[in-house]
């Protein structure tokens, strides 16, 4: 199967497992605010978890795995990513006005996120094999940053550079992160492999952030404050190079070819 045959079956194969996880266990009360998780266009951070797991699964020493282990895991991240979604817009629409605290929508909204949270890690922790327990681990690590990212001091709808920038790291920078590694991890690389893949995912996906420099569509809802500023250039710039100096390094020791071919289009920002 080509590249660009499998993106398109592989995005539907993603999206109708997602859609099966929200049927069978979602109630009526939260039926309604989970309706509202959109069919993607790209289910981005997916696809990159399973070309990263190809990447590796191709090498003589690579873990065996059922033939839908990389599917499953690119449910996972796709149901977190859902999670940090709609727990965006919630914070959003508080800092703007358009949602009361007491208000039921937004106890629905927490529910719905809580939701897909778990949803998401059950998704992951229905695997079996040997490397189950590491790819939790490392699915646990991009959680944890996404749910400390709206901790005690939630961010604002519009935030200066700097902060927007750690925003981005600590949101979609470790959504792409745990991605990389899980599909990594999940066919047997080792360490300094995983290492790499984890830069390669967290600075292309960090970039997603700022689409009027990538040029990627974004579901992210805070914003800078001052988007022309030169910071969100550098950062951009410095992830993107990161980013390509990890994936020189895998092409060494790993068949990058779709993974590069994959990320090259993130990777357009003028440097």
């Amino acid at each position: 199967m080509s590249p660009e045959q499998a993106l398109p079956e592989r995005r539907s194969e993603i999206e109708g497992r997602i859609a099966d996880r929200i049927d069978a266990a979602a109630g009526e009360s939260l039926a309604a605010e989970l309706s509202a998780v959109p069919e993607r266009g790209d289910r981005w951070y997916g696809q990159l978890l399973v070309v990263s797991y190809d990447a590796v699964a191709s090498a003589p020493n690579a873990s065996e795995q059922p033939d839908d282990a990389a599917l499953v895991a690119a449910t996972a991240i796709e149901l977190l990513r859902e999670y940090w979604a709609l727990r965006e817009r919630l914070v959003v629409q508080l800092d703007e006005g358009a949602l009361d605290r007491s208000e039921g929508q937004l106890t629905t909204g927490l529910l719905a996120s809580d939701f897909l949270f778990a949803s998401a890690y059950s998704t992951l922790g229905s695997l079996r094999g040997e490397r189950t327990a590491e790819c939790v681990e490392r699915f646990a690590s991009g959680a944890e940053s996404i749910v400390a990212a709206f901790g005690e001091d939630p961010p604002r709808s519009t935030l200066p550079p700097e902060s927007f920038c750690a925003f981005a790291d600590a949101t979609t920078g470790a959504l792409g992160r745990s991605a990389a590694v899980v599909g990594a991890t999940l066919a047997g690389a080792d360490e300094p492999e995983i290492d790499r893949f984890a830069t390669v995912g967290r600075g292309v996906a960090a970039v997603r952030r700022v689409p009027w420099l990538s040029g990627e569509d974004t579901d992210a809802c805070v914003e800078p404050s001052a988007p022309d500023n030169p910071r969100l250039q550098e950062f951009a710039t410095r992830r993107l190079d990161e980013a390509e100096r990890a994936l020189d390094a895998l092409a060494e020791i790993a068949t990058v070819d779709e993974l590069a071919a994959f990320v090259d289009a993130d990777r357009v920002v003028e440097r």
